[in-house]
């Protein structure tokens, strides 16, 4: 049985909070796209500059060149870190010697921000593997980012990781299925039911792979549940 996109029914609100998300960002810090086109690789280093300029980049569907600029704020998080605060002062130093705990936290919050939007970007162009990865080094620096007096400004807590998460694991679980790679689009599926148990697309995905491997039993299973979690969302 081919799995079909007919099966993402309610996946459109995910498209439309990733939309919000965007808006939302781009507010974040007040920059804009040509502040951090000004930005001079050699004067001190202003993440949220250079993060939302990526963000108006992506909005405009420029989405190379979105990813190019986020993955240069990354590298230097990583390399230079102690140029996070934009201090003229502060030695270059990579993040793997930096021992304050606040700075680390302050550099998370940085990294979550960026990786989350290259995520957003990637998953725009198709590159749904990339994005898989970068909401994934998102959540595992999420502890960290939330610690750090930037997170209110960077509206951390409130960027939707797991819900653009779910809908690009359940998206590449189609493809998966769409090439009757039925074992790897069931684990695809199953991971974006971890991490969104109230939803019913991934289960209605999830039932067809197993059903098309002859796994009827678990297929009903699936389908079950689904039919459960849409009468109750219409209570």
């Amino acid at each position: 049985m081919q799995i079909t996109n007919r099966s993402l029914t309610g996946l459109d609100s995910l498209t439309k909070s990733l939309i919000l998300a965007l808006a939302l960002i781009a507010i974040a810090g007040c920059a804009t796209e040509r502040s951090a086109a000004n930005a001079d690789p050699h004067t001190p280093f202003y993440p949220i500059i250079q993060i939302n300029g990526a963000v108006a980049k992506s909005g405009k569907g420029d989405f190379d060149g979105a990813i190019s600029d986020l993955t240069e704020v990354i590298r230097r998080l990583i390399e230079s870190s102690a140029l996070y605060a934009g201090d003229p002062s502060a030695p270059i130093i990579p993040k793997s010697d930096v021992t304050n705990q606040d700075a680390l936290d302050t550099i998370a919050a940085f990294e979550v921000y960026a990786y989350f939007n290259r995520g957003i970007a990637e998953r725009a162009k198709g590159g749904i593997n990339q994005a898989i990865d970068d909401f994934n080094k998102a959540n595992d620096l999420m502890a960290s980012a939330l610690r750090s007096p930037k997170a209110g400004d960077l509206r951390i807590a409130l960027l939707p990781i797991n819900e653009n998460l779910y809908a690009a694991y359940n998206d590449r679980g189609i493809s998966e299925g769409k090439r009757r790679n039925f074992d790897a689009a069931i684990a695809d599926f199953s991971k974006a039911i971890d991490l969104k148990l109230e939803l019913a697309p991934a289960y209605l995905n999830r039932a067809k792979a197993r059903s098309a491997k002859g796994d009827l039993d678990g297929a009903k299973v699936d389908e079950n549940r689904a039919a459960e979690l849409k009468a109750n969302s219409h209570q």
